[in-house]
């Protein structure tokens, strides 16, 4: 085991190359990528259709103006799919993971709005089947969600993002 400095940044190495070490973090970048991609299509998909029971979940949250929550309910579920399929795809890799740091931010503080309330709402998270409803179980899940997003987001916007974002074709080769 050895510990190496470059510049400000400190590795520990065990046993491990450098180009091991950038590899398993495009990997992991990867990985969580495609996770949040298809966590928010999935949520998407299964809202699309039932806007108007998704408005009234998120009416209940006593969050927002009455005006905004219509078209909140017909956009947000076209977006989450949208930033999905951009996070699955790379497609504007560093404004899709940013705008799922946006969404994740925003559930996050609703859920957890509503549980510091003592509020019962049902989360409205991933459609009408399902049966969760607002707790700081449910806000914890969702800051794990925008950790990750912050991770892929801030991996793109770095040193470290230019390593992982390749595509995994040419981070790959040997």
């Amino acid at each position: 085991m050895a510990i190496r400095s470059h510049g400000r940044q400190f590795a520990i190495v065990i046993g491990a190359s450098k180009r091991t070490l950038k590899k398993a973090r495009a990997l992991l970048i990867l990985l969580i990528r495609v996770v949040l991609g298809a966590i928010l299509i999935a949520a998407g998909v299964a809202k699309i259709g039932h806007f108007g029971r998704f408005a009234t979940e998120i009416a209940a949250f006593r969050l927002l103006p009455q005006p905004v929550i219509a078209p909140l309910a017909v956009l947000l579920p076209f977006v989450e799919v949208l930033v999905g399929i951009a996070l699955l795809l790379r497609i504007l890799p560093n404004a899709a993971s940013w705008t799922a740091v946006v969404l994740f931010a925003g559930y996050d503080a609703a859920v957890a709005s509503a549980a510091a309330r003592g509020m019962s709402v049902d989360c409205g998270c991933f459609g009408p089947n399902d049966a969760s409803t607002t707790s700081w179980g449910e806000a914890a899940r969702d800051a794990l969600f925008l950790v990750l997003a912050l991770l892929v987001a801030c991996a793109g916007s770095s040193r470290f993002g230019r390593i992982a974002a390749r595509t995994p074709e040419s981070t790959f080769k040997t």
